[in-house]
């Protein structure tokens, strides 16, 4: 057993080690930490230091104007429904709710005279134009969306196979 290390004894009294942790470890500043794991001197390391934090700020603005670059662009597109576009792109960046009190894409419909499939169809497309593939913020997932569009299209199935105005055999007003 090694000195850096604490004994325990297990529950048959056999001696354990624990790590005992490094405590200069955890409070060097970076620059400490550069000058040991590279060898040289605190000056060099201050500098090279200072050189990725600006090459880090450089990287992240950069990062930031192209991400503005592409929002912008969309917004700039032509569209028949501005509005609808807008609060699918509220959505897909997860701040509709701040948005007059609109509680879900039900909700936003309803206020807009639109439907929920609008919506979240202007929300995947913003994720689409924004996101990488297969990924979604504040939404469901590529294989949930995939589920309900061939849910749905089972039961519009079932309403042509029943006749037009019926669903299961009952009469109604549907969607």
């Amino acid at each position: 057993m090694s000195e850096a290390n604490f004994v325990y004894y297990d529950e048959e009294m056999r001696p354990q080690e624990a790590l005992r942790p490094d405590m200069a470890e955890l409070i060097d500043s970076p620059v400490e930490v550069i000058a040991e794991q590279f060898v040289i001197g605190l000056s060099v390391a201050e500098s090279i230091y200072r050189w990725h934090v600006q090459i880090i700020a450089r990287v992240e603005k950069i990062a930031a104007a192209r991400a503005l670059g592409q929002v912008v662009s969309y917004l700039l597109r032509p569209h028949k429904n501005r509005r609808v576009r807008d609060v699918g792109i509220a959505f897909s960046a997860g701040f509709a709710r701040e948005l007059n009190g609109i509680r879900d894409m039900a909700d936003a419909a309803s206020k807009f005279g639109c439907t929920r499939a609008l919506i979240s169809h202007e929300k995947r497309k913003f994720d689409r134009h924004m996101l990488p593939p297969n990924t979604t913020l504040y939404g469901k997932s590529p294989a949930a969306c995939k589920k309900y569009k061939e849910a749905r299209i089972r039961v519009l199935n079932r309403v042509n196979k029943n006749g037009a105005g019926e669903r299961n055999g009952r009469n109604g007003n549907h969607e």
